[in-house]
């Protein structure tokens, strides 16, 4: 039988071994999720990201595997692993630091042809976010990456002993590229629509005379409408309606206080019942 004074051993003992664990998984998660959100931050640096599409229709698949293939992609990853530099006619740096190899004629070519279009993209201020404009400026060492990897497979696979990367490596990075970017086109607009939405509550508040005219950002923010709650979440729905022609921002000049300059927004009448409209 259990007395009092074991109870409270029990107890104790418990309370020594369960809270010091507690807190440390509870330290352990801060962690996961601060290291999760600064990853968030770096969003674009995440080139091979691609939107999960479910097929509607099911299919039960109940077959042996195929050991050919499995064994023939075993093998190619072993001899990736094992290569080396020299293995593959590699030019090594002066500092004998950085191995790499070079297009082939026509390879380098058609990369110089679909930087020069990449470049053009960037600059023609048609990319619908900043965001998704970042994240495809990273293809400019994207696709020369996946061209060399391609190349490799292709050597360790005995398809190729040239020592340049081949035209075909490079058609089928800018192919993957293409692919990559439509998938990163939806993934980004569920944070581009996310925008809109907000842009959209500023339009209706602004029909419903809820903002004077002109207004600041601090007068958005503190009235506690859905997903406006900081600075951060109104900045760029504030500047998408300035975008589509319905707010005119200016600087107030700072105080003699040394303050910094105000913002303030300009509703432009014309446009005022037809914010909405403009958005949808």
């Amino acid at each position: 039988f259990f007395t009092i004074s074991d109870l409270s051993y029990v107890i104790s003992t418990f309370a020594c071994f369960f809270f010091p664990l507690f807190y440390f998984l509870l330290g352990l998660i801060v962690c996961l999720f601060t290291v999760l959100f600064k990853l968030s931050l770096k969003f674009n640096k995440c080139q091979l990201i691609v939107y999960p599409d479910i097929n509607t229709e099911w299919i039960n698949v109940d077959r042996w595997p195929d050991n050919e293939a499995k064994n023939k992609i075993s093998l190619l990853f072993k001899r990736l692993d094992q290569l080396e530099p020299y293995n593959v006619g590699a030019t090594i740096d002066p500092d004998n630091t950085v191995a790499y190899l070079r297009y082939e004629d026509k390879a380098q070519e058609f990369f110089d042809d679909w930087r020069t279009d990449l470049e053009t993209t960037l600059r023609s201020n048609k990319i619908e976010h900043p965001a998704l404009e970042a994240h495809l400026s990273k293809y400019r060492s994207l696709m020369p990456s996946l061209s060399l990897i391609f190349h490799l497979i292709d050597y360790c696979d005995g398809q190729t002993t040239t020592n340049f990367v081949s035209l075909h490596s490079a058609q089928l990075a800018a192919a993957w590229c293409s692919f990559l970017f439509e998938h990163a086109k939806r993934i980004y607009g569920i944070a581009i629509r996310s925008e809109i939405r907000k842009a959209k509550t500023i339009a209706n508040h602004i029909q419903k005379g809820n903002l004077p005219d002109p207004f600041t950002v601090r007068e958005v923010y503190r009235r506690g409408w859905s997903g406006l709650a900081t600075p951060q979440d109104c900045t760029e729905p504030l500047e998408l309606l300035e975008d589509l022609n319905c707010l005119k921002s200016s600087r107030l000049p700072s105080t003699n206080d040394g303050g910094r300059p105000t913002v303030i927004y300009r509703i432009n009448p014309k446009l005022k019942e037809r914010a909405n409209e403009k958005l949808s």
